[in-house]
């Protein structure tokens, strides 16, 4: 299996791409697979026995803070012998996000 990843039609170096069987189960976690892509976007996934899988591609923050970003996730069949080619869009940065916001006040000082 090998692909692309992009992020408004630009390829996204660095991401981690992860092949997990349908239905995971204990055993089939064993069958997952992942590789890096390229400067170009690109990621080839090798040994990965006929079955179906669910792909998806993860890029970290720059910032410790900040979540990485993941792809929506692609199911696939990948046949005895198939060579397919699965395209990854990281999501936009006008669609909506929830993000936890930790804080903590402390009083200092008194009030008159």
């Amino acid at each position: 299996m090998e692909g692309g990843v992009t992020d408004h039609d630009k390829p996204v170096a660095g991401a981690k791409v992860r092949a997990r069987p349908q239905p995971e189960t204990p055993y089939k976690q064993m069958l997952s697979n992942s590789a890096d892509t390229d400067q170009n976007g690109h990621f080839n996934i090798s040994g990965l026995a006929p079955g179906k899988y669910k792909v998806v591609a993860q890029l970290k923050s720059g910032a410790e803070e900040a979540p990485a970003v993941t792809s929506e996730p692609k199911v696939v069949e990948l046949g005895n012998g198939d060579h397919l080619n699965v395209e990854l869009a990281m999501p936009s940065a006008d669609r909506p996000r929830c993000t936890l916001v930790d804080a903590v006040l402390t009083a200092t000082g008194s009030h008159s």
